[in-house]
């Protein structure tokens, strides 16, 4: 008697549902098309830095915050093992190492551990 998966909407969410066909056929890995781009806005090299060291800066504080909730247990599932914990601390380091390069300064890093920005986000 085989028995069946019980599947709740956030399973579905997460795993995908494979009995709805996929919508978007062209970006399907193996279609042999191409995969379609969107064309860029045109800003200058300027503009381009400050928006990705924007995002750097975003996901590192995001990643920091990712970091200590792990640590604590309030995400994910059971207690992180110390490999995990070492492999986000890499990632941390990564994230800070190319922050000082685009700011050609640690200013910024020591200035958000240090709490002179707000919490307003």
């Amino acid at each position: 008697m085989a028995t069946s998966k019980k599947t709740t909407p956030k399973s579905r969410a997460t795993k995908g549902d494979s009995s709805v066909p996929l919508k978007d056929e062209q970006n399907k890995v193996g279609s042999g098309e191409a995969r379609k781009y969107v064309d860029l806005p045109k800003i200058s090299a300027d503009e381009a830095e400050a928006v990705t060291v924007e995002i750097l800066r975003d996901a590192y504080v995001d990643t920091i915050r990712y970091y200590l909730d792990r640590k604590d247990g309030k995400v994910g599932e059971g207690k992180p093992e110390q490999t995990e914990l070492e492999q986000i601390e890499g990632l941390l380091k990564s994230f800070e190492q190319i922050i000082i390069w685009f700011d050609q300064s640690d200013q910024w890093l020591k200035d958000l551990h240090e709490g002179k920005f707000s919490n307003s986000k």
